[in-house]
């Protein structure tokens, strides 16, 4: 395969009572290519982010370490339309990014479920993660005795508000 692209949702969690525990997946979202390539590159990010610490590679890279293989070269360009830093699950979106792509591209063939489980540590929670991965269907949540997605009734609507700059 010469290039796998996914598109990964922005995601929202600790949803009142559900803290830690309740996730939502939004419509923002963040496309990622990877390609075949001699060694790690980048493109379509800050030079800060083009690093092996980039999210994205970590859960590239993740997949391929759970096997025993070795993380082949891979050139990602990412096109990231949520904002960094402004609680929308900016890093489980790329982490989930990457499991997807690497599944894709190196023929593995998990479930999401799976690739869940194989991503987790890299967050340290499953709950922007899970909805992060529910842009393909259905969220999976092997940890939950059940979970359910649920349509959301046209009368509620939601509005954002990120601030555009960090405070101390």
């Amino acid at each position: 395969m010469e290039k796998v692209t996914v598109r990964v949702p922005a995601t929202t969690a600790n949803l009142g009572v559900g803290f830690d525990t309740l996730g939502c997946a939004l419509r923002l979202y963040n496309t990622l290519s990877f390609s075949p390539a001699d060694g790690l590159s980048f493109s379509g990010c800050e030079a800060e982010y083009q690093t092996p610490e980039n999210l994205a590679y970590q859960g590239f890279k993740a997949l391929y370490e759970h096997f025993g293989r070795e993380v082949p070269g891979v050139h990602i360009d990412i096109w990231a339309d949520i904002p960094v830093c402004r609680g929308l699950g900016s890093s489980a979106a790329m982490i989930a990014a990457g499991a997807l792509g690497a599944n894709v591209l190196g023929g593995v063939g998990l479930s999401r479920e799976e690739l869940l489980s194989i991503v987790t540590p890299i967050e340290g929670h499953p709950d922007n993660l899970a909805p992060a991965f529910s842009a393909v269907s259905p969220p999976p949540c092997p940890w939950a005795v059940r979970c359910t997605p649920s349509p959301t009734p046209s009368i509620l609507s939601c509005a954002l508000c990120s601030c555009p700059r960090t405070f101390p």
